[in-house]
């Protein structure tokens, strides 16, 4: 399967401003997040829209924070949303530099400090979690690859495996994943992107 690329004038500067601003967007709700209790099953209607809102806007500027760099470093942009497979596009030289930089930051945020919020939509009793093992920006962006995707039509109750449906949000991390990206860009710009 082939991946079809972007056509037209891609404009880096824009894309830039577009993705800050989208992250900007999405971290304003990431305190509020994080105040969410553990193991609620309440209905709590005004988080989880902000929570639905700071996942797309995050999930969109890492897309094209990504494709911006993309561009930056003379690649194919591909119409594609999943953020693991954009990761994967880029030089390992360039994947260095981002993983050496988020894995700072990962390393700077206090112990025991929540990155992230499971919802599971299923029958009014306890479902089994899942446990990650890997906290690398390579994996999370994996992970991560459909959150612009699915987390806009959460909503929609569709359970595929079992009774329960899960959306994961790694809030936290994919800031620190947005920075990153952001701060490679900004690292090798050439008068285009700033």
């Amino acid at each position: 399967m082939s991946k079809k690329s972007i056509s037209g004038e891609f404009v880096p500067k824009a894309a830039l401003f577009c993705a800050e601003s989208f992250q900007r967007l999405g971290e304003q709700f990431i305190d509020n997040i994080g105040n969410i209790p553990e193991g609620s099953t309440q209905n709590f209607e005004v988080e989880f829209g902000n929570v639905v809102s700071s996942a797309t806007n995050l999930a969109l500027a890492l897309e094209i924070y990504l494709k911006t760099l993309l561009n930056q470093l003379g690649q194919p942009i591909h119409k594609i949303h999943d953020l693991g497979k954009l990761y994967t596009d880029l030089p390992q030289k360039i994947k260095k530099e981002i993983e050496d930089k988020y894995d700072k930051a990962l390393h700077s945020l206090p112990e025991n400090t929540r990155v992230s919020i499971t919802i599971a939509k299923g029958p009014y009793n306890t479902p089994i979690w899942k446990k990650h093992k890997s906290i690398e920006i390579a994996e999370l962006l994996k992970r991560s690859a459909d959150v612009f995707v699915s987390w806009r039509y959460i909503f929609v109750y569709e359970p595929k495996e079992s009774d329960y449906e899960f959306h994961e949000f790694e809030y936290r991390l994919l800031v620190l994943a947005c920075e990153a990206i952001k701060a490679c860009i900004l690292n090798h710009d050439k008068g285009n992107a700033s």
